[in-house]
């Protein structure tokens, strides 16, 4: 996938401004100015369009609805392979939160990160302020997972078993299966190509391994007190104590675990969780709820989850190992990013292409002099032991979890690996768990931004041309005179590659946003490129003093360690031919290279075949309009998976559950409380 999940600000205080003049129009870049980075392309030119004097009307951004989910995974997680095309993060909205649990910084009224023109001098938008949208953390260049580590340290028995604390739940109930659609309800099942075996070998050829030292990053610590073992985890005392995120009261605490499965008496690492606590009887477990990514941290997601029809859970949600504040790995997070997204993300020459693989290959050897031995120890299977530790922890015999994105991989590779201990399990917005790389997250967004186009067309007015094609051919045009010609906005370079996230930032939601890309597009084409940059710094959650989040290290960190990768041609190749099926984001995200040089290497053998064969019912969630993961991955994974039942929403976004639909919400709600399976199949209109 992409360099990150969707990173935003938590602050509420819209995205970070230029540290520039608020109006100073986009100039192309100087490269004789001083300290100015030299130009992409030295055959650029200047740009002759002239420039509106003063500032444009202000879009506002994406914003994220209470329970809205968040990040969003790399196109194609779960794959045999990284995705040769960078993509986007996709995680759901945390905030920021301190280590006691209270929130750092609230969220604007109606939760989410809204661009809002508080002390901005620009005259308010012309275009209606949307702030109820989904925002998503998705991936940034475009990871395909491979491999599940098949050992199973933690647990070997796959039946249920009582755990070690012991449980006052009441039983779930039986499960009912629907054979057939009640009444009011549709089955359909839009066909799409089925999946093929990919051609191309993934042996990592470009990758150096590099010899790590011991982590000793914060929460690394010593094994909890007990006999030597994994018991003493299970077996740990742990302190809930009153906290709030984003002003949902709730509980705080920290467990350890192992850092290596296998080495339980060796060190220790720290995981931090969020809970809401049953409000109904008898109660009947615990969900656990992921928001995606990788790299995202979870606890807000535990605070945002919608308790509606699930009173009688408990909702957890943790910041993954490696994320948050579960012993964050640690990697350049400065002007070393900046400068990715400075260099020419779409080379046109070999020269073009050795500096961006040896600018990832430095950003590579940073984390692992940052991060020590620990970028060993973040696999999504290392995290999959965490949460059958957790549910051992929690008491409950069987886990039941909820997963967006990237955690409805973790999701399948839990069920993969403990098949006989899933409960009830939901997986929305379905990341790829089939061996077919040829449909990336590029395509999603390409897609998304074919039906924009057409949707800029029917409104009363669009500047951006008068069909879907010269909609299309208008954004094109300007996306490669930014690769020629890159430009000065303030103090920060605007690219074709900080163009194309600023884009996709918007293309994560629905309608909804669509007229605020309009006229953000319309003011970048007048000279007007803040509020591209403005998205851009969302997306990859860039704060007002230039520092990325957190979760774009772990994105990297956790994507790479996951991912096989064919090299740095196998890379080129592909995205010389996925830049044909998406001229756009292919394209522009460029050659998913990231990975290609990493320090640290995958496990080849990891995540084949996810089946999940034994498991209870697994609902699978797919929007057909989802441009983060395309519909056609939810079609895939509930075909694949032996217990996989498909739940279609007809609309746009990245996610559904939470809101958007209550054909969705009430199939998820009367699986989890009262055991009845939805129709394999049920459509859920808009």
């Amino acid at each position: 996938m992409s360099p990150n999940q969707f990173g935003f600000p938590d602050d509420g205080s819209g995205p970070p401004r230029s540290d520039g003049p608020a109006n100073a129009p986009s100039q192309p870049v100087d490269s004789t100015a001083a300290g100015a980075p030299p130009p992409f392309n030295a055959a650029a030119q200047p740009s002759t369009g002239p420039v509106t004097p003063g500032a444009p009307p202000m879009a506002t951004g994406p914003s994220q609805p209470e329970h809205s989910p968040g990040f969003a995974p790399p196109a194609g997680y779960g794959s045999p392979a990284l995705s040769s095309t960078q993509g986007y993060p996709g995680a759901y909205p945390g905030a920021t939160v301190g280590s006691d649990g209270s929130a750092l910084a609230a969220p604007p009224p109606g939760g989410g990160n809204v661009l809002v023109d508080v002390d901005d001098p620009r005259p308010p938008s012309y275009g209606k302020r949307i702030v109820a949208i989904l925002l998503i953390l998705v991936l940034a260049f475009a990871l395909v997972v491979g491999g599940v580590r098949v050992w199973r340290s933690f647990s070997t028995s796959e039946e249920p078993t009582d755990p070690a604390t012991g449980s006052t739940e009441a039983t779930h109930p039986a499960v009912t299966p629907a054979p057939t659609a009640e009444p009011g309800q549709e089955v359909s099942i839009p066909p799409v190509a089925q999946p093929q075996p990919s051609s191309r070998e993934y042996t990592m050829p470009d990758r150096t391994p590099t010899s790590l030292t011991p982590s000793t990053l914060p929460g690394i610590t010593t094994p909890p007190a007990g006999p030597s073992g994994l018991g003493r985890y299970v077996d740990q005392n742990v302190d809930w104590v009153a906290c709030s995120i984003y002003n949902t009261p709730g509980e705080c605490a920290t467990v350890l675990a192992p850092v290596d499965y296998s080495l339980p008496d060796d060190r220790a690492l720290t995981l931090s969780l969020y809970r809401k606590q049953a409000t109904a009887s008898p109660k009947l477990g615990t969900i656990f709820v992921n928001p995606g990514g990788p790299g995202a941290a979870g606890r807000a997601t535990g605070a945002y989850f919608d308790q509606k029809g699930l009173e009688a859970y408990d909702i957890i949600g943790w910041d993954p190992r490696g994320t948050g504040e579960s012993t964050p790995v640690q990697c350049p997070a400065t002007t070393e990013v900046d400068d990715l997204f400075t260099l020419d993300n779409s080379p046109d020459n070999d020269a073009e292409r050795d500096a961006l693989v040896n600018a990832w290959r430095q950003y590579g050897l940073g984390c692992a002099e940052m991060s020590g031995d620990l970028m060993e120890h973040v696999s999504t299977q290392d995290t999959v032991e965490d949460l059958d530790l957790m549910r051992q922890i929690v008491g409950d015999a069987q886990l039941n979890y909820f997963g967006y994105s990237y955690g409805t991989f973790i999701g399948a590779v839990y069920a993969q690996t403990y098949p006989g201990l899933v409960g009830r399990m939901g997986l929305d917005a379905a990341v790829n768990v089939t061996d077919d790389d040829s449909i990336t997250q590029a395509s999603g967004f390409e897609n998304s931004f074919n039906d924009f186009a057409s949707y800029c067309v029917r409104q009363m007015y669009c500047g951006l041309g008068d069909t879907a094609d010269e909609v299309r051919d208008t954004v094109t045009t300007y996306l490669t005179t930014l690769d020629e010609t890159p430009v000065r906005v303030g103090e920060r370079i605007l690219t074709s590659a900080v163009a194309v996230n600023g884009i996709a930032w918007y293309l994560y939601g629905d309608e909804s946003d669509w007229q605020n890309l309009m006229i953000v597009l319309e003011n970048a084409l007048g000279g007007y490129g803040q509020d591209l940059i403005d998205a851009h710094d969302m997306l990859w959650e860039r704060s007002p003093n230039g520092v990325y989040g957190q979760s774009f290290a772990g994105f990297n960190v956790i994507g790479c360690l996951d991912g096989v990768d064919a090299g740095v041609e196998g890379a080129m190749e592909q995205w010389r031919i996925d830049s044909i099926r998406s001229p756009i984001f292919s394209q522009f995200m460029g050659p998913g290279v990231m990975c290609a040089t990493w320090p640290v290497l995958a496990d080849p053998n990891a995540y084949d075949d996810i089946t999940a064969t034994g498991s209870a019912p697994i609902l699978v969630i797919g929007g057909e309009g989802d441009s983060a993961t395309p519909y056609t991955y939810a079609v895939w994974m509930a075909e694949q998976l032996a217990s996989g039942v498909l739940i279609t929403y007809a609309g746009a976004g990245h996610g559904t559950y939470g809101g958007k639909s209550t054909c969705v919400d009430s199939a998820v709600q009367r699986y989890f409380s009262d055991g009845v399976i939805p129709p394999d199949g049920l459509y859920c209109p808009v």
